[in-house]
């Protein structure tokens, strides 16, 4: 989103939709995985029916829904909203920080080349399909 905010008004709003578009399409992925228990044990779901989550649930996911659910019905005022996006980058940035302070490049390349290949794999992946999208929304939406 910086870099399309330096690329004038028009690509920065293309930039945002697209950020938060791939935001939003995590929503049903992250709920399906839980779900069916993909990647964990099957006593840390959802239970079906029940309405009653396990262990394994991530409630930020939750949350999420809400605020967008909220924000969507009522609004939020501009002034919340510019304390709240001061306080997330503030999080993000700490989370950030703490992901790097936790890095032990020992141990990273104790691991072989697998997870290098399979990152930047992914890296190229989100550049390509982030192109894709955005081009796509450019055709659809211009400015």
């Amino acid at each position: 989103m910086a870099a399309g905010n330096s690329m004038g008004g028009g690509v920065a709003s293309t930039a945002v939709v697209t950020k938060l578009l791939r935001i939003f399409m995590l929503e049903p992925w992250i709920f399906a995985l839980y779900y069916f228990g993909i990647g964990q044990d099957k006593d840390a779901v959802l239970v079906a029916g029940s309405g009653k989550a396990g262990k394994g649930v991530p409630w930020f996911a939750f949350g999420f829904l809400a605020v967008a659910a909220f924000n969507s019905l009522w609004g939020i005022p501009g002034w919340l909203q510019k304390v709240l996006m001061s306080l997330s980058a503030g999080f993000l940035s700490s989370a950030m920080a703490a992901l790097g302070l936790e890095t032990d490049l020992v141990k990273v390349r104790s691991l072989g080349s697998k997870p290098l290949v399979l990152g930047l794999a992914l890296w190229v992946y989100l550049l390509g399909a982030g192109f894709v999208v955005s081009a796509c929304l450019v055709r659809i939406f211009p400015a």
